[in-house]
Formats: C-alpha cells, structure tokens, sequence
C-alpha cells in the first residue's frame, strides 16, 4: 500500500488555517503532530534528521518551546512551528516519529544510559546493579536484532515475535525497579529503559501487523510511564520546596511559561498560569545563612541546572510520546506498517535534507477511517 497520495500528501508550508488554530490554541503541538482540539492530527511534522540525542537531555532548553503563543507574526509562524516540533524531539532524548524510530538509535540512546552512569563520580550500589542486570542484557540483545532484520519473511518474523516477548518482560523488570527507586538519577535511567522497552514492543507489534495490539501496547505502556514521571517531578523534583522554582534564582532557567506548563504535567491539571498564584501563595524566601550551608554557589548552580534540565526532559519527552501515539494509530488506523511509512519517507528527503521537516497532510480519506 502506498502511503503517500492515498492516506497522506507532501505539502511545502503550513497553510494558515492551521498556523491560526495554533496561535488561538484551538489545535497544539505534540511533538511530531499537530492536533485539533478533538486529538485528531490535522498535520504530521516528520523530522529528516537520525540524530540520537542524550537521553538524560543534558542539553539547553529551548525557551520557544514554551512561548509558541506569544508568536503575532504568521510570517513567522511555519519555522517557528517546526523549530517547536524539533526541539521537543531533542529535549526529550528520544527521536521518537514513526518515521524515525529505527532500533539501532534506540539501541544507542540506551548505551548512553551506560555512559553516562558508568562516568559518574557516584559510586552508588544501584548503578553497579543497573549496568550487571541480565534484564539489561536481554534488552539491548533484542534490539541488537531488530536493529539488524532480514529481509526472509520467516527470519524476520521470527525475530519480531521473540522480540516482542522479551521486551514485554524487560518492560516489567524496569517498570518495577524504576518504582522502587530513591535516587533522582537512578529513577531516570530506569524510566528511560522502561520507555525504550515498551515503545519497542509496540513497534514489533505493528511490524507484525498486530494493529490493535500495538496500539493498546503503547497506551497502556505510555499510561505507566505518565504516572511513573508526574511522580519523579511532584516526590523527588518539586518535594517539599515546588514554589523554589518562582525565586529569583531560577529566573533565566525557568521563566513564567515554563513552569506553568512542568506545574500541568506533574499534576495532570492543565491550569497554565493559574499555577502561579498558587506558588506565589506558597513561596517563602529562604534564608542566606540556610543556602550557604546547604550547598556551595558551584554545587547550588549545578542542582539548579540538573533539575530544569529533568524537569524539561520529562516535559518534553511527554509531548512527544503523545505524538507518537497519535502516529501510531493514525498508521494502524490505515494498516500501514511502520517501516513502509519509513521507506516512503526516505524516499523523499535527500542527502542534503538532514535538518529539514517534512509537512504531510491526511487525505480526507485517512481523516474518514480515524
């Protein structure tokens, strides 16, 4: 079945119906989605480029991300649009569009878990735990295959099902461990193992043509993960001390925007900048004597960094998983395995494409079968 043409189409630019309904907010950015107020995708932004990105996000937030209707400029509205889709990709670790979820990026995002743990100046018991469990050996075996199918139908097939059945058990193994964490870090390396795992899962299942299974697969494994993540942001983020963020000290790492938008997340309660009268409420200046002890100025800036830069990953990565499910059965909606949408689109960006952003639009036909 071709793709393009029959269920989806090329456009050049974002038409201004749609750049107006997301400066009204009638539709919002999803990461690889644009959806309209119902959670039907009106268009889906399809990054070119492969670039697996660290998955703790150790990287800059883009502040856009959170002001994209602050924008008055439909002249700038496009660029902008796609720059927001991107960002949320890069922010989140994880390059997740169905058209750029190969296994052998997945197999490197989950090595960089490793790398990462293994330079750090914390000797803790669960790192050594984490890096000597068999269940990780498991998980980075069986996308080690994936990341290398054949192209014989029998071998392949073969290697999806036994797959499957692997990273459904590691997914559990890293599901429990990660609620059982203390640590801030060791409860993020779990949940990114336990979403790479689940989303692996669900990707097997739609190569398999197990449409409904990967569907319900990636919301149920999605669900977990939401829970999983507002509670590392509300119990080891926010604590005791959430109002912390609206000081003066968080001022250039944590604007207004921001924060309403982490505040919506963590406690599933989209109030936006009603948060912030809360935290006003809330918020008591600490004293100097109290900061001086508590940390050094380096150590203070440090943590202060480490928690926007969790709190943005989480943030961001949520976005884009609910992209990628909106994705998901907008494909299975359609029966279109994901790896022909992946030919289809190669097909169409060139060597010299790797930063570009594909906009394609749903025929009337795909928007009838959803």
């Amino acid at each position: 079945m071709s793709i393009l043409g029959s269920v989806l189409t090329l456009e050049r630019t974002l038409p201004t119906e749609v750049l107006t309904g997301v400066l009204s907010q009638q539709y919002s950015i999803h990461g690889g989605v644009i959806r309209n107020a119902s959670g039907q995708i009106v268009r889906h932004l399809v990054s070119a480029s492969s670039t697996t990105l660290d998955p703790f996000g150790f990287i800059s937030a883009i502040p856009n991300l959170y002001n994209v209707y602050q924008i008055k400029r439909l002249a700038e509205m496009t660029q902008q649009v796609l720059a927001i889709s991107t960002a949320t990709v890069a922010l989140s670790g994880l390059n997740l569009a169905v058209s750029a979820l190969g296994f052998m990026m997945m197999r490197d995002s989950l090595k960089k878990v490793e790398q990462h743990l293994e330079k750090s100046d914390k000797k803790l018991a669960w790192i050594k735990v984490f890096l000597d469990s068999s269940r990780r050996a498991r998980l980075l075996s069986a996308v080690d295959e994936l990341a290398t199918l054949p192209s014989a139908t029998t071998h392949r097939q073969h290697i999806l099902h036994s797959s499957r059945e692997k990273l459904g058990e590691v997914a559990m193994h890293y599901l429990q461990h990660w609620s059982e964490s203390n640590e801030l870090q060791e409860a993020m390396a779990y949940q990114h193992y336990y979403c790479m795992a689940f989303l692996a899962k669900s990707r097997c299942s739609a190569e398999l043509e197990m449409y409904d299974n990967a569907v319900s697969e990636f919301q149920n494994g999605l669900t977990q993960w939401q829970e999983g993540s507002r509670a590392i942001i509300r119990d080891k983020i926010f604590a005791n001390s959430r109002s912390r963020f609206f000081s003066n000290e968080y001022l250039n790492l944590a604007p207004t925007a921001k924060i309403a938008g982490w505040m919506d997340f963590a406690y599933n309660d989209k109030r936006g900048y009603e948060w912030i009268d809360t935290l006003r409420q809330e918020y008591e200046p600490p004293s100097k004597g109290f900061i001086d002890n508590l940390f050094t100025a380096q150590k203070k800036d440090d943590a202060q960094a480490d928690d926007v830069t969790y709190l943005d990953n989480l943030f961001s990565r949520n976005s884009i998983l609910e992209g990628y499910g909106s994705q998901l059965k907008f494909l299975a909606d359609n029966e279109v395995k994901p790896s022909l949408f992946q030919e289809e689109i190669n097909s169409l960006v060139m060597s010299d494409d790797s930063d570009k952003v594909l906009i394609l639009a749903p025929t009337e036909q795909a928007l009838e079968t959803s």
